[in-house]
């Protein structure tokens, strides 16, 4: 029979929780205890997510069948089938063993004489060591370094020496001759099935519900330090007399100075509600060596710049040369047009001495985790060169999520990611470039590379930029149904070049419209099409690699797409003498006109 499990949740201190998920949504306050049933929140991985964050900061309690539940085990319960969660997870809880581990130190479980369930017992009397046993030899005594190997007899087992093969596996005459540069890299067979190669490992999406269960427990802790004062030094005052947990928020709509995030303590640090703080000056938020899980929220940038545009931001950058950070959060912040150089620019290197900006990170250099979550960039970039709003060298497992990029036709970039693995860039729009213009440019930096760039790109819309999407040097990409509209050059450019700088990418579902070129795929690039919607473009498909298109890419705008912005929607109207002057050519442009003869619309 199935045992119905039920989770108790019970608050801890006197706030009240409310917990929700995509179906399941629970209040509890420290009065009054609630329950859900097991099965109904197994398929609600969000719900069991926010609540293990609950649990790992100390506000909730969970129980099940009266055992007290980690937060690690309550995040698990999303992935387990309800059948293998008996007893609270305890051996002992089952009905057919022991009830108790007292005095079976060092026994064995097997299947008790009745065969009617399983008992604590000693071991079968086998060999305790290999030497034990009956046909090998008795003694490792001046056989160091030997193999073990079957006899010439074939009735047992020897040591003996190698058969003269390699000493290392690099000696090997199938396999590369060399470590150097492959670091991190996993082994697998060669295409012509030939031998081994090192290849990079395929990308990883990072989990976006972590982050944002860790935004929202950020937002609803309560504040510990509370910022009033306006002076411009105040807010960095706090921070350096603030201790390790503490929550700091701002309640004023104040101008302060550049702020310092510490690597010996991990902070929030956000706006109250109602809120509007602003950060100005060279390098606003400066970012320690070693920082790690500080979240930052709510603050705009205003009259901004850097002293160092290739390697370090005018927003958000590393203080010191050479610095690392790990599992950052910035969350709803907004960047203003800058006066110079890049709003977040984050690198391992810069031109100080004998180092220099364009040097290639290597897989030691790489920080660890980083997210930026609906955040919004205003001419937040005034490099054309080297600069983006949000530029990122040497990153594992970056997010972009839900942010706003508006470049007003300024000559620059939106995005950029320079070396950089498992990254997740999903549900942005960025618009409006010029110049070098792409709207997200995935790119190496400096020779020789030692980290190729792998991650998903996920239904972003790309709109008057040079290039929407750019699959550049040596990067391995996912490009899922994202939408570029009205582009200058490429919708979506995959770029060619000589091994092993060559892009590798599978674009699938993808929208291009109003483009020079849908999807380009320059000779000696690697790609995989499917399913993608090029229309309305001078040219839809631009193939010059040899790959063979297959019919699953249209050049209409397929039946199955969930959404297309109307600047991508071609206009014909079926009676052009309607319209006075240029006929309107798409849908979005159409409705402005009328909108605008009909005047001001409630």
């Amino acid at each position: 029979m199935t045992t119905i499990k039920t989770l108790i949740i019970t608050v801890v201190g006197s706030a009240h929780l409310s917990i929700e998920g995509l179906h399941v949504r629970v209040k509890v306050d420290p009065l009054h205890p609630d329950s859900v049933l097991l099965h109904e929140v197994q398929e609600d991985s969000e719900f069991l997510y926010n609540l293990a964050n609950f649990v790992e900061s100390s506000k909730a309690i969970v129980t099940m069948d009266g055992d007290v539940l980690a937060a690690d085990v309550v995040r698990s319960l999303a992935e387990r089938d309800t059948s293998e969660i008996v007893g609270g997870g305890q051996f002992t809880k089952l009905t057919d063993v022991p009830q108790s581990y007292v005095g079976q130190a060092g026994k064995v479980v097997k299947v008790n004489p009745t065969a009617t369930g399983l008992e604590f017992g000693v071991g079968g009397g086998g060999a305790a060591a290999f030497t034990d046993l009956t046909d090998v030899p008795a003694a490792y005594a001046l056989q160091g370094g030997k193999f073990v190997k079957v006899k010439a007899a074939e009735n047992g087992l020897e040591f003996g020496v190698g058969g003269g093969g390699a000493g290392a596996f690099t000696d090997l005459s199938d396999v590369p001759g060399t470590y150097v540069g492959q670091s991190l890299k996993l082994v697998r067979v060669n295409a012509a099935e030939g031998g081994l190669e090192f290849v990079v490992p395929p990308a990883t999406l990072p989990d976006l519900s972590v982050v944002l269960g860790k935004i929202d427990a950020a937002l609803a802790a309560p504040a510990t330090v509370i910022v009033s004062g306006v002076g411009a030094g105040d807010l960095q005052t706090a921070i350096a007399a603030a201790a390790d947990g503490d929550v700091i928020e701002v309640r004023t709509n104040a101008t302060y100075s550049p702020i310092t995030l510490p690597s010996t303590m991990v902070l929030t640090i956000r706006a109250g509600i109602g809120y509007g703080p602003l950060l100005t000056g060279t390098k606003c938020i400066k970012i320690v060596d070693g920082a790690h899980d500080h979240i930052v929220s709510g603050f705009g940038f205003t009259a901004y710049t850097t002293d160092d545009n290739n390697a370090q931001g005018a927003g958000i950058t590393f203080r010191d040369q050479g610095s690392k950070c790990q599992d950052l959060i910035f969350h709803n912040l907004h960047f203003e047009e800058t006066t110079a150089g890049s709003a977040v620019l984050l690198s391992f290197h810069r031109s100080v001495g004998p180092d220099s900006y364009d040097k290639p990170p290597q897989p030691a250099e790489m920080s660890d985790g980083i997210s930026f979550v609906s955040c919004s960039f205003y001419k937040a970039c005034k490099d054309g060169t080297e600069g983006a709003a949000l530029l990122l060298r040497g990153f594992n497992k970056p997010i972009f999520y839900g942010c706003y990029v508006d470049g007003a036709a300024l000559n620059s970039r939106g995005f950029m990611l320079q070396n950089c693995t498992n990254f997740r860039v999903e549900g942005n729009r960025i618009q409006s470039f010029t110049g070098n213009g792409e709207g997200l440019k995935i790119d190496s930096i400096g020779l020789p590379v030692a980290v190729r760039n792998t991650g998903y790109v996920i239904e972003n819309d790309a709109y008057k930029c040079i290039e929407g999407i750019d699959c550049d040097d040596d990067c391995d990409v996912v490009v899922l149904n994202n939408r570029c509209v009205e582009c200058t050059d490429e919708g979506i450019s995959i770029d060619g070049g000589v091994a092993p700088a060559i892009a590798r990418v599978l674009a699938v579902g993808n929208i291009c419209t109003l483009c020079n070129r849908g999807i380009y795929a320059e000779a000696g690039s690697i790609c995989e099409l499917s399913g993608n919607s090029c229309f309305g473009n001078t040219t839809d498909y631009s193939i010059l690699n040899g790959y063979v298109l297959p019919g699953s890419n249209l050049a209409t705008l397929g039946p199955a797409r969930r959404y297309v912005p109307a600047q991508g929607v071609p206009y014909i109207p079926a009676v052009p003498g309607n319209w006075v002057g240029p006929v309107p050519a798409t849908v979005a442009a159409a409705l402005d006109r009328i909108a605008a003869a009909i005047g001001p619309i409630p």
